[in-house]
């Protein structure tokens, strides 16, 4: 019928098995950790509801990731020029929070320029001055 068997040896857990599960671990503990610094690793301006808001994250998200609304700036779109109420919708990257905050800030003051040296008038004094001439007599 066939060959005769010999005895079978219990499959053991060694210790190469050991260290290959962990070594496994460790290599996809560190693409979830890498992928988690990459998703959450910058910051971006945007538009919600008519506010200029500042999220942590990937624009469109990465895999699981979603972006993450960090805080409201107190500028509001009606507060931004045309051409950077665009940029903004289209969203503004930044690297730190800080920037972002400091974008903001200028797109802002930027912004109130424009809107102070439309609505400014400057009016010159003007001085008037009569000359009196008399005529002597004599």
């Amino acid at each position: 019928m066939g060959r005769p068997r010999g005895p079978s040896r219990p499959r053991r857990f060694t210790l190469r098995v050991l260290l290959g599960v962990v070594a496994f671990l460790a290599i996809a503990a560190g693409v979830v950790a890498l992928t988690h610094w990459y998703a959450y690793s910058s910051y971006y301006l945007a538009d919600y509801q008519g506010a200029v808001v500042i999220y942590q994250g990937q624009p469109s998200g990465m895999l699981w990731y979603r972006p993450i609304l960090l805080e409201a700036t107190p500028y509001s779109m009606s507060e931004l020029r045309p051409l950077d109420q665009r940029a903004v919708r289209a969203t503004i990257p930044e690297p730190t929070l800080g920037a972002a905050r400091a974008y903001a800030r200028n797109l802002f003051h930027e912004w109130q320029l424009g809107v102070t040296s439309t609505t400014t008038t400057t009016t010159t004094p003007t001085s008037t001055s009569t000359t009196t001439t008399t005529r002597g007599r004599g």
